[in-house]
């Protein structure tokens, strides 16, 4: 059987809050695979995939988690919580939880979820130059869905931003 590789799931939601901590698991059958999530925290389109050299995200990256990836290192690397893996330790396809930004704005965001190959590419692995190792290849996937970030409200409040109690709130939520 042909295996789906792309499914845009542009009309199903997921909702959440700036600042919240996310869990995002995957379900894959198959061999060993990793799992990815990013987020098109700016809208335009792209999903701009970077890591530092020690391999954490970097706040600007859009790739917000992912449970193995050692850049052309297939046998060491880490996961998004820092946590080094390598031998079997490396078969994992749920990532750890991360935290949407606090400063995201209330809107509609693409979210991509992607099962691949040790690969941060949001387009998935393009593999070597023998056509081995691509998302094709290791029959992996990627799903976009839509993620609605709610403004933060607090309907039983009745106060302008003149009131002190008010001003600290917000300072107080600021800080969260």
């Amino acid at each position: 059987a042909p295996n789906t590789m792309y499914v845009d799931l542009g009309g199903k939601s997921v909702n959440a809050r700036a600042g919240e901590q996310v869990t995002a698991a995957l379900i894959y059958k198959g061999n060993w695979m990793h799992g990815y999530v990013f987020l098109d925290k700016n809208n335009d389109g792209k999903f701009h995939a970077v890591v530092n050299d020690d391999l954490t995200l970097p706040a600007e990256s859009e790739l917000m988690a992912f449970s193995f990836y050692g850049g052309d290192n297939n046998d060491n690397g880490k996961n998004s919580a820092g946590a080094q893996l390598s031998g079997q330790s490396r078969n994992t396809l749920n990532m750890p939880s991360f935290t949407l930004p606090a400063d995201l704005e209330p809107g509609i965001y693409r979210l991509r979820y992607k099962v691949d190959w040790n690969s941060i590419d949001p387009a998935g692995n393009p593999g070597k130059a023998d056509g081995s190792n691509t998302l094709s290849a290791n029959r992996g996937s990627i799903i976009d869905v839509m993620l609605e970030v709610a403004a933060l409200t607090f309907p039983f409040l009745k106060m302008d931003s003149t009131c002190s109690i008010f001003s600290r709130l917000l300072a107080i939520l600021q800080e969260l």
